[in-house]
């Protein structure tokens, strides 16, 4: 059994990496001679695996985004740089990580359960 299981992640890492469709791992599944409950479980994890991924990369994307914003505060309140990098602490590290967060919720709301 724990053939099977290491079998499957490999090929689960393969098709992700390839960026494969369901109907791809179908077809390749099926020209391996596969039963249909077998093939449903592979696209099944395959499937869950991609938003686990995907919830993944969200999540980092707001934890970057909120430390961008909370330096930029920092620094902002502060005032530990010159005058001259107010304008660049105050609205671009605050706008990028705005953007970072925004990214990040993307990828977490878009995400299919």
């Amino acid at each position: 059994m724990s053939a099977t299981l290491s079998l499957r992640q490999e090929l689960l890492q393969q098709w992700m990496r390839e960026r494969a469709s369901a109907e791809a791992i179908r077809t390749q599944l099926q020209a391996e001679q596969a039963d249909e409950s077998t093939i449903e479980a592979y696209i099944a994890a395959f499937k869950k695996s991609c938003t686990e991924a995907r919830l993944w990369r969200g999540f980092l994307c707001i934890a970057i985004g909120a430390f961008i914003g909370f330096l930029s505060f920092l620094l902002t309140f502060l005032e530990a740089l010159p005058e001259s990098w107010y304008a660049f602490t105050f609205f671009g590290l605050t706008t990028a990580g705005i953007s970072v967060i925004c990214l990040g919720l993307y990828y977490l709301l878009e995400a299919k359960h």
